[in-house]
């Protein structure tokens, strides 16, 4: 019984210890819900993934959170005249760097907030581009603003994320807004 004791003891001062690190390296994967606005054209969202590796260098109450990301977006698009539709759809190497505050931070168990930029760059050019858009020359690069809230539960974690576009994919394909729920794993 008394072994059982000091093991539980010990195991518990290193969960706290692990939590507490300066440092976090982790996997995360999601899905994401994509709209962009195209002149003439009545749109809608559709839903994508992301999966990719966070790094959070923790600061007490404040953390820095750089990642990379693969993302596969996709937004549906419908042109009421012609009735011509489909999804535009894209794929991103993403990395957003985020500055984030924890609202309640017990080290098992943490609330945060988080903001900052993201700098995507397409992989394959837009795919799906509706006829009359097709001499369109759509950005390779966007840039997106960040925001929103997460749990993190011992080694896990749940984000719940809007970004919106900075800057559009060319002069009649609008910026993205996109909708993320990602969960996380936290390696170290």
């Amino acid at each position: 019984m008394r072994k059982l004791f000091m093991l539980l003891i010990v195991m518990s001062i290193s969960c706290i210890a692990m939590a507490q690190s300066p440092l976090d390296l982790g996997i995360h994967a999601g899905w994401n819900n994509t709209k962009i606005n195209m002149e003439k054209y009545d749109e809608s969202t559709y839903s994508g993934f992301t999966i990719g590796a966070f790094m959070r260098v923790n600061f007490k109450d404040f953390y820095l959170e750089p990642a990379l990301n693969f993302n596969r977006n996709t937004s549906k698009f419908k042109l009421t005249e012609t009735m011509e539709k489909g999804k535009l759809k894209y794929d991103a190497v993403s990395i957003p760097l985020l500055l984030g505050y924890k609202i309640l931070n017990t080290g098992l168990l943490n609330i945060r907030i988080f903001a900052g930029p993201q700098v995507s760059f397409l992989t394959k050019d837009l795919k799906n581009i509706p006829e009359m858009y097709k001499n369109e020359d759509p950005s390779k690069n966007l840039w997106d603003i960040k925001i929103g809230a997460g749990v993190d539960a011992w080694k896990f974690s749940l984000d719940i994320d809007f970004q919106q576009g900075l800057k559009k994919f060319s002069k009649k394909i609008e910026k993205p807004q996109v909708f993320n729920v990602i969960i996380g794993y936290r390696i170290l």
